[in-house]
């Protein structure tokens, strides 16, 4: 879990190029709102026995629930401050810092 290995690697580049789009939006959106069944049915099922990986997780994260989210770098929005344990989460932190939470 604290090793950053290779595919740690690819999961952080993934997340930094994410970052940097969606702190390169201008102007900023306030997105959308959604049901809970209709972001159920969008992410599948989230904890599994196995995990989703970092990549499927992001993807979650980026592709169904980031667009329903409120945006925290909008104007008005004063606020928000992650923080995770792990080297997976704390580059996941990065992404959570440049979008809805």
């Amino acid at each position: 879990m604290h090793l950053y290995d290779a595919e740690i690697d690819r999961v952080a580049t993934e997340i930094v190029e994410f970052a940097r789009w969606r702190t390169r939006l201008d102007p900023i959106p306030l997105d959308e709102t959604a049901s809970l069944d209709a972001l159920n049915a969008a992410a599948g099922a989230t904890i599994t026995e196995s995990g989703l990986g970092g990549h499927e997780a992001l993807r979650v994260f980026r592709d169904v629930l980031a667009p329903h989210c409120l945006s925290v770098d909008f104007p008005r929005y004063l606020a928000f401050v992650p923080c995770a344990p792990t080297e997976l989460a704390v580059t996941a932190c990065w992404a959570a810092g440049s979008t809805p939470a």
